[in-house]
C-alpha cells in the first residue's frame, strides 16, 4: 500500500487543530448561553476563533511542506 506520509500526517495535525478550536467555540456558546457574553461579543470571538484556526492550518502546511517525511521499515 502507497501512502503519502505527508498528507497522512497533515491529516492528524488537522483534526487535532479542528478539535482544539471547536472546543473554543463550545466553551463561548456556553458563556453565552449563560449570559456571560453578549451575542455581538460572541460573534467577535467566534469569528477569532475561526481566524486563528484556519491561520494555524495555513501555518503547518506552510511548515510541513519544508518536510520529506518517510517511515522507517522495521
Amino acid at each position: 500500500m502507497d501512502i503519502n506520509i505527508n498528507n497522512f500526517v497533515k491529516g492528524i495535525i488537522f483534526r487535532d487543530v479542528k478539535k482544539l478550536y471547536l472546543n473554543f467555540l463550545y466553551i463561548i456558546e456556553d458563556l453565552r448561553d449563560n449570559g456571560n457574553i453578549t451575542e455581538e461579543e460572541f460573534q467577535r470571538l467566534r469569528k477569532r476563533v475561526l481566524d486563528s484556526g484556519n491561520s494555524c492550518y495555513r501555518d503547518i502546511e506552510e511548515q510541513l511542506n519544508n518536510f520529506d517525511l518517510t517511515l522507517n521499515n522495521k
